[in-house]
């Protein structure tokens, strides 16, 4: 007897065991945990390219999906949402700012409202590399529409709205809102910068981004000095200073267009303890094209390697 039901109670394990491999070998095959093996660039593959996109309503996204949308994408708005079953989500956008920095028109989710990031839009620590406007509309603002007509907000929230009803009775322009100048925009230091006209507009574009590509990847380490254009010397102990010194020259020199020049050598900090000693104009512009190659390889600006 006592043999049976030892019989008996190693086979039910033995069944257990069974059923909870045919059940993990059943959730693999109909892609649950599966899903959870993909790369986001494999899931973004599989949903952009399927078959089987739904097109959704925008609040049937799951709501992580939406804060994110809302929060990461603030000069955005969301066009058309779709659902791939078991897959996630696309939801292309729309970008109405003309100062927006990204390129990005289409946004992935996947079935639990996480984003999808590609490779490429990642960090080396795999953080995602978020966008964000350099600036917020000092609202009300308006935007005329592609029929002519003009729609006014009072906030982000109330702009967004109005321009994805105007889309949704008019699904077929392709035509982007144009900004009504001029328009008032608060940096994020606080400063209100005024434009009156598109020219201005593309002007403070471009010197916005020539900013963004001269971020240097490193910082000076104090004191440093800079001879002036009268054949003076300036020295600061740190950067508040600095600027301080330099914009009182400028103000006894108002005629003045020529910029100080950094008297060398100079030791720069690109973090990590990382010290470097620069002793020319020369070696500074090839420390300069070096970084330059490696931001345009992705590769990470740690500073010059065998310096």
């Amino acid at each position: 007897m006592k043999t049976l039901n030892l019989f008996k109670s190693t086979l039910l394990k033995g069944l257990f065991v069974l059923a909870v491999i045919l059940y993990s070998c059943n959730k693999d095959i109909d892609g649950f945990d599966i899903l959870d093996k993909m790369s986001d660039d494999a899931l973004i593959e599989a949903i952009a390219k399927s078959s089987e996109k739904q097109e959704i309503d925008y609040n049937q996204l799951p709501s992580s999906a939406k804060t994110i949308i809302n929060e990461d994408y603030e000069t955005m708005t969301a066009d058309i949402s779709f659902k791939v079953e078991d897959l996630g989500y696309e939801v292309k956008m729309i970008d109405y700012s003309p100062l927006y920095v990204t390129d990005k028109n289409e946004v992935y989710f996947n079935k639990n409202g996480r984003e999808l990031v590609s490779e490429d839009k990642k960090s080396e620590k795999g953080k995602r590399k978020k966008k964000r406007n350099p600036f917020k509309f000092v609202f009300p603002v308006s935007f005329e529409m592609a029929d002519g007509s003009t729609i006014t907000a009072n906030d982000k929230q109330e702009l967004k709205a109005l321009i994805k009803a105007w889309r949704d009775e008019n699904p077929d322009s392709k035509e982007k809102p144009k900004l009504v100048y001029p328009v008032d925009l608060e940096f994020r230091n606080g400063k209100i910068v005024t434009v009156n006209s598109e020219e201005e507009m593309k002007k403070l574009r471009k010197k916005i981004k020539e900013r963004q590509r001269s971020k240097k990847p490193f910082k000076f380490v104090f004191p440093i000095s800079y001879l002036m254009p009268d054949g003076s010397t300036i020295s600061a102990n740190d950067k508040e200073e600095l600027k301080t010194l330099i914009k009182s020259w400028y103000d006894e020199n108002p005629d003045s267009k020529e910029k100080p020049k950094l008297v060398y050598p100079v030791d720069l900090d690109f973090g990590d303890g990382k010290i470097v000693t620069v002793n020319s104009e020369e070696e500074m512009k090839e420390i300069k094209e070096k970084l330059r190659e490696r931001a345009s390889q992705g590769q990470s600006n740690n500073g010059p390697k065998g310096r």
